[in-house]
Formats: structure tokens, C-alpha cells, sequence
């Protein structure tokens, strides 16, 4: 049951409560022989109430009955921009599995020291076309093959750009989940759960953020980690790991997933001043800094991750190297977060779907066994 319909139900509640209550006061008036002053206001008033209520009952229905046909008008825009032929195409690779995301290296240099590094990290994805059936049309192989390769932001302004809209949307209130859900949570379900996407979209070890001395990404190099972690520990002690992983690199890139790090750094160095890029990362996650890392989301780990790795940088400037993915103007804190809320957000829309309709037939079960011991 939706928003508006609670709200309709405690409206009609309060007009059959004040019309009971009118009429009890109009018999009570018109059978007692006290008709005082005070009587006759409380009887008006009464009777200002029950007809404010039923007007209000009557504009309320007519604003949800225009809420409806804009939201539906809304979806159905959604659609139209949605099922376009490459669209179309896109989202039968996915679900049929053929499609698969690939990444390279670009700009090989190589230091002083021998070591070979690349300035950037580029994604595209692979249709393979042995997956298409061998019995399809040699015409529809043709359609389904008119692209063999999608750059990120053709699948971004395909397919993944929709999404964040719907998701934005429904958060707003300008859609309704129950048609959200009704004509894109297929979709939205294929998608977000394909592995070759979420190899794309999580990228769970999000390693562009974490310390690695042979990092192309990385400006400086990180020449003695163990030494850098052991500076951390001693002026920040509460950041000491009870377990050490297995090296002094896992150590620090531990220190990546540690809770509200934000805190602990200020409670030991209260003179540290951030930068305006650490200050937004703070904002973006407010909501989730105390949660245990692996119960994060995708996209919130990648944010927890690039925050620690900017607090250890402008905390030791000296000794941590800087990390330029985390300080690029490409860097998004909310990238792809509206499809991520609508994902999970349908996820439990349909979780309560089920659990009504499941509710609803074990009452009808029951009802029919008592029937049958009758």
C-alpha cells in the first residue's frame, strides 16, 4: 500500500469520526432542555470541522489523481528514451552473457630505476560473437554485431546513464517505485547483477587507490612502505592493526578500509587542515563512515578508499606518495550511486512484494482448512 493510500485512509478515519461525533451532538442538542452559548459554538464548530474535512477529502483526491497521470505520462517518456535500438541491443548482450569488460595501459614510460609504468588505466568492452546462436538470421547476427567493441561512456550514455536518472527520480518523489519497478526492474536486475558490469562498475579491489610501488597512477613511488607505516602508527597508535597482514604494503592498504579514519587522525593531530576534495569525500560519506568496510556497497568502498588514501597523503605529505586517480577532476565520489539506490531500493520492493503475497496465501490456506473442518 502506497504513501497516498495511508494518508486517504486516516482522511476518510477523521471524516466518519467527525460525522459520528456531529450527529451525537445534534441528537444530544436537540434532546436536552441546557442549550447554552457554549453548546451552540461547540455544535458549529464541530459542524466547520466535518465540512472543512470533506472538502479536503475532494482536493486531495483530485491533486492524487493528477499525481497519478503526471507520473505515468513521466514513465512513459522514461520508456521512450529508454528502448532505442542500441539500447535494445546492448541489453541482450548482458543478459545473454556476451559482452565483457576489458582494460588497458596507455603511455608506457619507464623510469630511472628500469621500471616500465603507464600514465592511465582505459576500459572498453568486448562483444565475443561465438556466443551469438549459429541459428539466428545471418540479417540479426548483423544487427547484434554492429558494434564489436563499447567504449565506458557509450555504455554510460546507452544503458547506464538511464538508470542514475530513474534512480534520481524515484528518490525525488517524481516516480513511483511500484512503476519503477513494474516496467524497468528486469532491466536494472540483468544489469547490475551481470558480473562482467560489476567488474566495471565495483572494481572491488578499487587497486588505483591503494599503495603499490610499480603503480603507473602513482606520482611518486613508495620505496619503503614499511617505514611509512610504521610513522603511522607510531603518531596515530589507535591505527595500529591488531593482526599485520602479510607484508608492509597490505598493511597500509588495510589502513584504506579502516572506519572513520577521519576521527582517529584528529583525535591524535588536531593542527591537520584538509583540503576542500577531502572535505566533499567527508560529506559523501557521512552516512556509512562507522560501518565495518566489507559491509559496504560497491561504490561505498571505493569512496571509503579514496578518502583514507587522501587523509594519509595531506596527514604525512612527507612520506606518503600522492596518488593522482584520487585527485583527478574524473574522479566522481557518486558515480553510478542513483543505480546502486535503485537497484537495492526495487530489491526490497520486491522482497515485501513477496513476502505480501505470501502472507496473502497462507491466509487463504488457512481459511480454506477451516472451512474443511467445518
Amino acid at each position: 500500500m502506497g504513501r497516498q493510500s495511508y494518508w486517504l485512509i486516516i482522511l476518510k478515519s477523521v471524516s466518519i469520526g467527525s460525522l459520528i461525533i456531529f450527529l451525537v451532538f445534534l441528537f444530544l442538542y436537540w434532546n436536552t432542555t441546557c442549550k447554552s452559548s457554549f453548546f451552540d459554538g461547540l455544535l458549529g464548530a464541530l459542524l466547520g470541522f466535518f465540512i472543512t474535512t470533506v472538502l479536503a477529502i475532494i482536493a486531495y483526491s483530485q491533486l492524487s489523481d493528477i499525481s497519478n497521470t503526471t507520473c505515468t505520462d513521466f514513465i512513459h517518456k522514461l520508456k521512450n528514451d529508454f528502448f532505442v535500438e542500441q539500447t535494445r541491443i546492448l541489453i541482450d548482450h548482458i543478459v545473454e552473457e556476451r559482452i565483457f569488460f576489458k582494460e588497458v595501459s596507455e603511455n608506457l614510460t619507464e623510469n630511472g630505476n628500469g621500471v616500465t609504468s603507464s600514465d592511465r588505466q582505459m576500459g572498453y568492452f568486448e562483444v565475443d560473437p561465438g556466443k551469438i546462436l549459429e541459428s539466428f538470421p545471418n540479417q540479426l547476427k548483423d544487427i547484434l554485431m554492429v558494434k564489436s567493441y563499447y567504449l565506458e561512456v557509450e555504455l554510460d550514455d546507452f544503458l547506464l546513464g538511464h538508470f542514475e536518472d530513474i534512480g534520481l527520480f524515484e528518490e525525488k518523489g517524481l516516480i513511483d517505485t511500484e512503476m519503477v519497478y513494474e516496467e524497468f526492474s528486469y532491466y536494472i536486475f540483468e544489469v547490475f547483477e551481470n558480473p562482467e558490469i560489476k567488474k566495471y562498475l565495483d572494481d572491488a579491489d578499487f587497486c588505483e587507490w591503494e599503495f603499490e610501488s610499480d603503480k603507473s597512477h602513482q606520482n611518486e613511488t613508495l620505496t619503503n612502505p614499511g617505514h611509512l607505516y610504521g610513522i603511522i602508527v607510531r603518531e596515530i597508535p589507535s591505527l595500529k592493526l591488531a593482526v599485520q597482514a602479510k607484508s608492509p604494503i597490505d598493511d597500509l592498504n588495510e589502513l584504506l578500509k579502516v572506519p572513520n579514519l577521519y576521527k582517529k587522525i584528529m583525535d591524535a593531530k588536531k593542527d591537520v587542515n584538509f583540503s576542500d576534495h577531502v572535505q566533499s569525500l567527508l560529506k559523501t560519506t557521512e552516512k556509512y563512515k562507522n560501518l565495518c568496510f566489507y559491509r559496504l556497497k560497491g561504490h561505498e568502498q571505493r569512496n571509503r578508499k579514496a578518502l583514507n588514501r587522501l587523509l594519509l597523503e595531506e596527514t604525512f605529505p612527507q612520506n606518503t606518495p600522492k596518488n593522482s586517480s584520487v585527485r583527478s577532476d574524473d574522479y566522481d565520489a557518486d558515480m553510478y550511486s542513483k543505480f546502486t539506490y535503485i537497484y537495492y531500493k526495487l530489491k526490497a520492493f520486491e522482497s515485501s512484494k513477496n513476502n505480501h503475497h505470501c502472507l496473502q496465501k497462507c491466509s487463504l490456506w488457512q481459511n480454506h482448512l477451516c472451512i474443511m473442518r467445518k
